[in-house]
């Protein structure tokens, strides 16, 4: 079995437009620190008859554009791991599995958008997780720029064509897809958290499975329980579809969207 292996970048800046690959029979890891990170490239971990491989990106300002970023595998989908106060994707992330479960894709910001993505952590037997989440303030520390600076005081200038920031806390989705589907088993957990979220402009949200649908979870759980923090506001067009249905048998999964507005 030959791994893929593993790539390590710290910078204070990363403008990515090429082919970043840690591929392998199983795939290998890839890490990337930069204040501002622009990933217009390929970046992949894929397992080309295994698991799939890790990827973390730790930024103050992330955008991600078309090239995917892939840690898909044939046996399990991999991990990947996205912090940043401030998120953009309008490219692919996948974290798949031809044939075993699909893997995890998290992405933790202070505040994130969505437009024209596509997010899929597909399983023949079981789907995987996609886990979104804005906080309106995370306190991170940019990586690239040296003690006694704050981000604010290194950041440079805007990238060019950059539809406008979402504000603090807010988890922004336009016209793009969310996927954890599974062609023989259950779906899994598309989870959503954020003071404000919105969802528009024909998004997809879909956790079907052949044997049981999985859990879309959008502002909080079932009536605001458990332990998922309460959005202030959910807004969803009549455009959007979201989808945990059992495509076989089995029962359909849960679909849930809660704000409360005590919480502003």
């Amino acid at each position: 079995t030959i791994g893929g292996g593993e790539i390590r970048i710290d910078a204070e800046e990363i403008h990515h437009t090429g082919e970043m690959r840690a591929d392998g029979d199983q795939g290998g890891k890839i890490e990337l620190n930069a204040a501002t990170q622009h990933l217009a490239g390929e970046v992949t971990a894929t397992g080309e008859a295994g698991d799939g491989g890790a990827l973390a990106v730790n930024a103050h300002t992330l955008r991600v554009d078309e090239a995917p970023l892939d840690v898909s595998g044939v046996d399990a989908g991999g991990r990947m791991a996205l912090n940043a106060e401030s998120v953009l994707v309008s490219g692919a992330l996948a974290a798949a599995a031809e044939e075993g479960d699909g893997g995890l894709t998290a992405i933790r910001a202070g505040a994130l958008r969505l437009d024209d993505a596509q997010l899929d952590v597909s399983g023949l037997s079981a789907g995987g997780r996609i886990a979104l989440g804005a906080v309106a303030s995370l306190g991170l520390t940019a990586p690239g720029v040296p003690e006694g600076s704050s981000a604010e005081d290194r950041s440079p200038a805007p990238m060019p064509d950059t539809p406008p920031a979402p504000a603090p806390g807010e988890v922004i989705l336009t016209n793009s897809t969310v996927s954890s589907r599974s062609r023989r088993g259950e779906g899994g957990d598309l989870i959503l958290t954020g003071d404000h979220i919105s969802l528009s402009d024909n998004s997809t949200l879909t956790a079907t499975g052949a044997s049981g649908g999985g859990a879309i979870l959008v502002g909080g759980d079932w009536q605001g329980q458990g332990n998922l923090p309460q959005a202030t506001t959910v807004t969803i067009d009549d455009s959007v579809t979201l989808d945990a249905s059992a495509t076989a048998q089995g029962d359909g999964g849960t679909i849930v969207a809660w704000s409360d507005i005590t919480n502003a």
